[in-house]
C-alpha cells in the first residue's frame, strides 16, 4: 500500500499500490492549495469510487478521511442512481445543504480512474462559490490524473 497525505504521518490514507505514489502526493497538494486560497472550506476528499480514500486536506485527517471517502463515494452512486431514475439523465454535482454550511460532491472526469470529490465549507461562504471551486479542483485532479 502506498500513503497520500496533507500531515506529517504518511500512513494516514491508504491507497493501491498500483498508483504512484507523486500522483496521490499530487492530488493532495492541489486540494491543500484549495484550502489555502478559501479559509470557509473545511475539508476536501477525493475518494475512489469504491468509498477508497485517495486523497485528503484539511482538519482530523486520520478519523475523517476514510468516512468521508465512503460517504462520498455513497452519495454519489446513490445521486447518480436518483438522476437516471428520475430524469433519465446523468448527475453533474451533488449539493448539501446544512446549518452549517455546504458541501458538494462531484464526479471527477478522469479517463483513468473512477473519482469522486466532496468539498466542505462553512456557512459563511457563498455556495455558488463553493459550487466553482469543487467543479475547478475536480478538473485539476482529472488533468492530474490522466497525466
Amino acid at each position: 500500500m502506498l500513503f497520500a497525505s496533507s500531515g506529517a504521518a504518511p500512513e494516514r490514507v491508504a491507497v493501491d499500490a498500483a498508483v504512484p505514489p507523486s500522483l496521490a502526493q499530487s492530488c493532495t497538494a492541489e486540494l491543500q492549495r484549495l484550502l489555502q486560497k478559501s479559509p470557509a472550506i473545511r475539508f476536501a476528499c477525493l475518494s475512489l469510487t469504491d468509498g477508497r480514500p485517495f486523497a485528503f486536506a484539511g482538519n482530523d485527517e486520520t478519523r475523517l478521511a476514510p468516512r468521508l471517502a465512503a460517504i462520498t463515494a455513497s452519495f454519489l452512486g446513490l445521486s447518480e442512481s436518483f438522476a437516471r431514475e428520475s430524469q433519465s439523465g446523468r448527475c453533474t454535482h451533488t449539493t448539501i445543504s446544512t446549518e452549517n454550511g455546504s458541501i458538494i460532491v462531484v464526479k471527477v472526469a478522469a479517463r483513468t480512474r473512477g473519482m469522486a470529490l466532496s468539498i466542505g465549507a462553512d456557512r459563511y461562504e457563498n455556495l455558488a462559490m463553493v459550487l466553482r471551486r469543487t467543479l475547478d479542483a475536480a478538473d485539476a485532479v482529472a488533468v492530474l490524473l490522466d497525466a
